[in-house]
């Protein structure tokens, strides 16, 4: 039996089940790269209807994409150079410097597994995300705080 690894720089500040909130998705560290020694790391997010990034590229990382289901009226529309309409079970393979994004164009909350190789890229999400320790508690006082600033 081996000694599990210690993290390596590039999982500086992620743990393996981490959660974290950026412009409206939830993205959950379900591999990460101490355990691959950095080969790969896989993460889940959570959109809900409308939401999605801003139109992006990676410059060192390919990823791996499925869309999962939960709803059947869940669609997204996954985009790199061609526009992909995407349907539960749809699998997606970008590679590095192809400008990418996503949008979730259904009715309900649809999820995506992405494998991102080399590991390393989901330290973004805890550099500028929010660390979420409990999503109802997250989003119940989030929902509060838009409702106090948007009052009329």
């Amino acid at each position: 039996m081996t000694a599990p690894s210690s993290p390596s720089s590039s999982d500086t500040g992620t743990k393996k089940g981490q959660k974290f909130w950026l412009l409206g998705d939830v993205y959950t560290c379900h591999i990460i790269g101490a355990e691959t020694e950095n080969k790969y790391a896989m993460l889940e997010i959570t959109s809900p209807p409308g939401s999605g990034p801003p139109f992006h590229c990676h410059s060192k990382e390919t990823e791996g994409s499925m869309l999962l289901m939960d709803n059947s009226r869940f669609n997204m529309e996954m985009t790199s150079i061609n526009k992909t309409a995407a349907k539960p079970g749809t699998s997606l393979h970008l590679k590095k410097d192809i400008p990418r994004t996503y949008k979730n164009l259904g009715n309900s909350t649809g999820r995506l597994l992405v494998t991102i190789v080399p590991a390393g890229f989901k330290n973004f999400f805890a550099e500028v995300g929010i660390p979420i320790d409990n999503e109802e508690d997250f989003f119940s006082s989030t929902y509060r705080w838009i409702c106090f600033f948007c009052r009329e």
